[in-house]
């Protein structure tokens, strides 16, 4: 009787043995799969990221070509400069500062690539909510 006691004391123990094992087992799987799904989405939200990048470049280069368009030369200058732009959803600009000119640029030479801005409301839209901004700022290069 008392073998059979041992026996089943030791039969218990080892499925105890067993179920901790398989319970840790699980636990260790688990985790893996939380951290294979949480490292997908994080490359799946690196490659939005980088998609939406994208568009907006090319969103923001489609505003200064039709700011280009819309631009009337009244100088010999060739200034590059930083154009600050505020805008709504449709394309309709509320602000406009010419900024950070490589160079020294004129006051009507300012005021000529203010006025393209303005000429070029509205702006491109942007293809999709994730790519708009209202605030953005463009290189103006004269062509």
């Amino acid at each position: 009787m008392k073998k059979k006691a041992e026996q089943e004391a030791k039969d218990k123990a080892e499925a105890d043995r067993k179920a901790k094992e398989a319970k840790e087992q699980a636990q260790r799987e688990a985790s893996l799969k939380k951290a294979l799904q949480a490292e997908r989405e994080a490359e799946a939200k690196a490659a939005n990221t980088a998609m939406v990048q994208k568009e907006r470049s090319t969103w923001i280069s489609a505003i200064g070509a039709k700011v280009q368009r819309a631009w009337t030369r009244d100088t010999n200058e060739n200034v590059v400069c930083d154009v600050y732009t505020r805008q709504t959803r449709d394309g309709d600009v509320k602000e406009v500062r010419v900024q950070n000119c490589q160079g020294d640029a004129s006051d009507a030479y300012k005021r000529s690539v203010e006025l393209a801005v303005r000429r070029a409301s509205p702006l491109p839209k942007a293809p999709s909510d994730e790519v708009f901004k209202s605030e953005i700022i463009f290189i103006f290069r004269p062509q």
